[in-house]
């Protein structure tokens, strides 16, 4: 039994580190952007690959995902726990969708060992398609991932982006969607300014509400922070904003390169007045350029959504407040929104 959790804890230690490494080279890549990026999913997707490669390929991915000499079958029967996991048991739960798959050219011959891990472990299937006609492989490509995540992410390549020399397609998308433990009235959304810089800003919504939420001032960072949790779910979205806001770069590195439960165990109920801009964007990315096709789609919602639904929750729980914090999302910040196993996105937002 205590072997069993060591495997399992030095596992999750190995995909921390991968996870890391790779938001903040695409965070500090894309610094003049806004990017949402899926760690959790990105790691589903390239384990698959992980699984039905051999040789040099093996060894590569092996190493950019850190996973060491960590069993094969242990990495998918972790990743098989955090998808099932992450499944809504109720109507008003967080929904997840996460669309994972692997299309390779007919040329090639399909592994069926390789097929009954991806479906018996991701819930994904290696299907073999022709790349020969790009229209045809973009429509079957776009159909099955719009089927598997509601139709909210609908065309994920073009034919433009298909060779006829392609050999593999590597698809990852992911929608997430959750209803605010306390919800934004949307009556109380208005205009206000959004300073991309110092001397530049642009006139955006900004939903408004009084409430507990846990605050931190990570005076070490130089920043405030705010977690935002969502209904009936161990999820929340957490807020880091600079106090300068010429100083978000500095921040956003220093979070990332901290360890997330120092910086967590700073934060303590309080009573917050929070405006927060709503904000609606996809990004895609290239995740490994040495592949022949790897793209990373992930679509991001912030509003009021889920107000009728949940109006009658209420996170002051009676509690006598004796003062109030105030946390103005008014500049660049940087978002994670994770469970309490692992990061489902992070990104940031740095421009309207």
């Amino acid at each position: 039994m205590v072997k069993i959790i060591l495997i399992v804890c030095g596992f999750l230690c190995l995909q921390v580190a991968a996870e890391v490494n790779l938001s903040d080279k695409l965070l500090r890549e894309n610094s003049q952007e806004n990017v949402i990026f899926s760690p959790f999913a990105a790691g589903v997707g390239l384990s698959m690959i992980l699984m039905g490669a051999g040789g040099k390929t093996a060894e590569q991915l092996q190493t950019a995902l850190n996973f060491g000499d960590v069993n094969r079958l242990e990495i998918a029967a972790h990743y098989k726990a955090l998808l099932q996991s992450l499944k809504s048991k109720r109507e008003m739960d967080p929904k997840i969708n996460v669309a994972s798959g692997i299309f390779v050219s007919d040329r090639f011959r399909l592994n069926p060992a390789f097929n009954e891990i991806s479906r018996n472990y991701f819930g994904a299937e290696a299907q073999s398609i022709s790349f020969h006609t790009p229209q045809n492989a973009a429509k079957t490509i776009n159909s099955w991932v719009a089927s598997r995540t509601d139709n909210i992410i609908r065309n994920i390549v073009s034919p433009i982006q298909i060779k006829s020399t392609t050999e593999m397609s590597i698809l990852n998308a992911v929608h997430f969607s959750g209803y605010w433990a306390s919800p934004f009235d949307p009556d109380e959304t208005q205009l206000g300014d959004f300073y991309m810089t110092k001397t530049n800003k642009v006139p955006v919504e900004m939903m408004n509400q009084i409430a507990g939420f846990n605050f931190a001032d990570l005076a070490n960072l130089k920043a405030t922070g705010v977690q935002m949790r969502y209904l009936n779910s161990p999820i929340s979205m957490w807020i880091f904003m600079p106090n300068e806001i010429d100083k978000f770069g500095q921040m956003e590195s220093q979070l990332i390169a901290s360890e997330w439960n120092k910086i967590t165990a700073q934060f303590s109920t309080r009573q917050v007045n929070l405006t927060l801009p709503k904000f609606k964007f996809d990004f895609d990315v290239d995740m490994v350029p040495h592949l022949k096709e790897a793209i990373h789609k992930a679509i991001i919602n912030v509003n009021e959504e889920g107000t009728v639904a949940a109006a009658a929750n209420d996170n002051s729980g009676g509690v006598l407040w004796r003062d109030l914090q105030q946390f103005d999302v008014n500049r660049p910040f940087y978002f994670v929104i994770r469970s309490d196993q692992t990061i489902l996105f992070e990104g940031h937002v740095v421009k309207f």
